[in-house]
Parts: C-alpha cells; structure tokens; sequence
C-alpha cells in the first residue's frame, strides 16, 4: 500500500467530506422504488422498515455488512417495541409507533465507498426523531474505516489544519463571489448589487 503525501490525503479527505449538506438532505429525502424495504414489520402497534439503495448491491460484502447491522437493528427494535406494548400500552396512546432506518449510497472515491445511514422514528414523543450518520467502507481492506485515518497529523497550526483551514477559507470566498456577496459594502451598509 503506498502512502498518500499530505496535501494528497487532504484532497482525498476534502473529497469524501464535500458537499454534505445537498447530499444528506437527498439521502434522507430517498423514497424511490430502488429503495424499497428489504425487512418490513407492520403490528397494530408498530410499523418497522429497513432499506438499502439498490446502487449498494454492487458493493457486496458492504452491503451484507449493512444488511447485518440493519437485521440486528430490526430485531431489537421490534423486540423493544413488543416489550413496551405487553408492558406499557398506555405508553402508544392509541398510535401505531414507527422505526425507518435507510442505507443510501452517497459516493465512490476511489477504494472509499460512502454510505448515509439515515433512522426516522416515533415513539410516544412530542414528535418524530431522526438521525443520520456516514459509514465509511474501504474497498480494498473490505472493511468499515473511519476517517480519522486520512488525519496523521492534526495539531493546531499544522500542516494537515493549515491546509484544511486554506481550503475552508477558498471554498466560502468562492460561494461568496458566486452570490456576488461583498463583506465590505455590507459592513459599511451599502446595499448588494442586484
């Protein structure tokens, strides 16, 4: 395996954390028919759902790997659920709880594949939850990573934070000359061009 160099490693961390915001908000928004339940439970008391993105089929031990987690998420999920609904039925109000819980493919860079894990819930709160999280897969170890590991060095004012700073720093003043955003004349209270 060869090393990346430093600024290599921080392009290819730089890569796989961009553009998060648009692409979470779509993975939690997935509903399509290529991401139809692969477990469904559906009670009086609770309806459960487990889906992985039919892109991530192409990625076979990482999406046996989901499939296990997402099984063993489902069996304890339902068995909570029954348990609360033998012990406590005043607990569901008369409403029918839910669990959704989707893996979606969100990117391929490289050996990486980059997976959004996504849970939406409901039960007996004020309102529905939701969670989303990254899992990260190397392809080439055909294992879960995490991204620490593109992270070596990363002591303030460092090399790896210096550079990650640099790029954070052109990427807002590249949005800000796209929207034609001029902190000046904003600070001294002229108005925007338009």
């Amino acid at each position: 395996m060869t090393e990346f160099s430093a600024g290599k490693r921080i392009l290819h961390s730089m890569t796989l954390l961009s553009a998060w915001y648009g692409p979470c908000a779509q993975a939690l928004a997935s509903n399509s028919e290529s991401n139809k339940p692969q477990i469904s439970i559906d009670k009086k008391y609770v309806e459960i759902s487990l889906s992985l993105n039919s892109e991530l089929e192409n990625f076979i031990e990482f999406f046996a790997s989901c499939l296990a987690e997402g099984k063993a998420w489902v069996n304890k999920t339902n068995g909570d659920a029954a348990a609360e609904w033998r012990d406590n039925r005043k607990a569901f109000r008369g409403l029918q709880w839910f669990y959704d819980r989707d893996y979606v493919l969100r990117s391929v860079v490289g050996r990486y594949v980059r997976v959004v894990r996504s849970d939406d819930w409901f039960d007996g709160g004020a309102h529905p939850n939701q969670h989303a999280d990254t899992i990260l897969w190397d392809n080439v170890a055909r294992k879960r990573t995490n991204i620490r590991a593109f992270f070596i060095e990363t002591g303030d004012n460092g090399p790896t934070m210096t550079a990650l700073a640099q790029a954070a720093k052109l990427a807002v003043a590249v949005a800000k000359l796209a929207n034609d955003i001029n902190d000046m004349a904003m600070m001294t209270g002229q108005r925007p061009k338009t």
